[in-house]
């Protein structure tokens, strides 16, 4: 009988490719391991409406050699990766028609990405209840959306509980050249401390969203990277920003943050430390929070059974890691939206007393809700050097964005609007999902504000 390799026995180039993989696939995926070769699987677990029970089906893609290279079946149930290259493929010349489907999902379509956004680890009866329709009506309009938008189960975590601050660094080039995409991809991606790298045009150049254990890391990372021949040539402006994230909006991590750093925290017993540390993991939250981080869908039987965990201990690590706040809960990433690009909108602050005093207005602004499959913005920052609010907006309409523009510039006063385009993401994802705005942070805000006014 064909067995599954445990992950950390597998060659270093054959783990490589199998976690970009997962990364990029918006189907489960597994890794076996066959008279010395290992074959990939897609796998789901669907609910047989004759049997009245969940059946296990699984379908082969394709090969990874020991290098490391990937050798696809002919035929395969990976998804184009460009979202232009998906609907071409699915609908030809329907393209302008099934656009506006997408752009604008029906009421249930959105009502199910919304509860998915909130708990992805739901199960279709779960959501039936709360959407108000049959299962086997949801199940095909869930399945369809998974893969229309390249839907991705994970985790949302809080770095700063287990001892990681954020940061936001824009980068301006004030030469005519700059380095390639290329280029900073394969430097910054080495990083594990590095999440988010997007590409943009206007008043930035890039953005590097990473996370640091203390500023004397930051600076030790940042002067490595500027003094790396990828930009150590060209002349450009760096500005650091100590972030704080709302409830609500997310940036999800990388793998490699829990492979290189993160597993560090693991505790060991040894006759130095026998007792825990307050900042230590035991070994089954840190297995827990790093495979959820890839797939927030999987069995806790399973991970138990892959790493040879005692049995519930998986269940309980989770459970424990969301009681102590490091998980706030099991989510969705949008990984392939209908969108044009995605504006980085930096709202700076130049007198406290008139933003303070357009604060409700800031708030409803941001918390408006749309008809698109995503929130408003996809991501909502404060921000400290210059004060201000990071918001990043998926640009759906091509009228949008000067639309955008001049809503901020009227609700929000005090402010100065610095805009640029990301046009591509260059190392990490976008937390993009419909979160359900009433839950978050700044509606909590809202409220109060509205009720102080009485």
């Amino acid at each position: 009988m064909a067995k599954r390799h445990k992950v950390e026995l597998l060659p270093a180039k054959v783990r490589e490719t199998f976690e970009r993989m997962k990364q990029s696939s918006p189907n489960k995926l597994k890794l076996m391991k066959i008279k010395g070769g290992y074959f990939v699987y897609a796998y789901a677990y669907l609910y047989d409406e004759n049997q009245k029970r969940h059946k296990y089906v699984q379908h082969y893609l394709g090969k990874i050699n020991d290098d490391g290279t990937f050798v696809e079946r002919k035929r395969s149930i990976r998804h184009p990766e460009s979202f232009s290259a998906y609907l071409q493929s699915n609908f030809g010349g329907g393209i302008e028609n099934a656009l506006n489907r997408l752009l604008y999902p029906d009421v249930v379509t959105l009502s199910a990405l919304r509860v998915l956004s909130m708990d992805s680890r739901q199960s279709i009866a779960e959501i039936a209840k709360q959407v108000g329709i049959p299962p086997s009506s949801l199940a095909s309009k869930i399945k369809r959306a998974i893969e229309t938008y390249a839907i991705s189960k994970t985790v949302e975590l809080r770095p700063d509980t287990f001892g990681y601050t954020r940061y936001l660094v824009t980068v301006k080039f004030v030469s005519e050249s700059k380095p390639s995409d290329e280029a900073v991809k394969a430097l910054l991606e080495k990083e594990p401390r590095v999440q988010l790298v997007l590409r943009m045009s206007g008043d930035y150049d890039l953005a590097i969203y990473l996370l640091a254990e203390t500023t004397a890391v930051l600076e030790d990372i940042l002067y490595q990277i500027r003094s790396s021949p990828v930009f150590a040539a060209y002349s450009s402006v760096w500005h650091v920003n100590y972030v704080v994230e709302p409830y609500g909006w997310f940036v999800p991590l990388r793998n490699e943050f829990f492979e290189h750093l993160i597993s560090q925290k693991v505790w060991h017993r040894t006759k130095e430390t026998p007792k825990r540390q307050q900042s230590q993991l035991t070994f089954a939250e840190y297995v827990v929070m790093s495979e959820m981080n890839k797939d927030a869908s999987q069995e806790f039987k399973e991970i138990e059974e892959r790493y040879r965990l005692n049995v519930g201990s998986a269940a309980y690590a989770y459970d424990k890691l969301i009681g102590n706040g490091i998980i706030e809960r099991a989510t969705i990433v949008m990984q392939r939206l209908p969108a044009k690009y995605l504006a980085f909108i930096f709202v700076v602050q130049t007198n406290i007393d008139e933003f303070n005093r357009s604060l409700r207005s800031m708030l409803e602004e941001i918390l408006e809700e749309t008809a698109f499959p995503t929130n408003k913005f996809v991501y909502v920052a404060n921000v400290s050097s210059p004060y201000g609010i990071v918001l990043l907006a998926p640009i759906y309409l091509e009228e949008d964005l000067q639309k955008l523009k001049n809503e901020l510039a009227e609700r929000i006063k005090g402010i100065k609007l610095e805009i640029a385009i990301a046009a591509n993401v260059l190392v990490g994802k976008v937390g993009a999902r419909k979160f359900d705005m009433k839950k978050s942070q700044l509606y909590n805000l809202l409220q109060q504000l509205k009720q102080n006014k009485k």
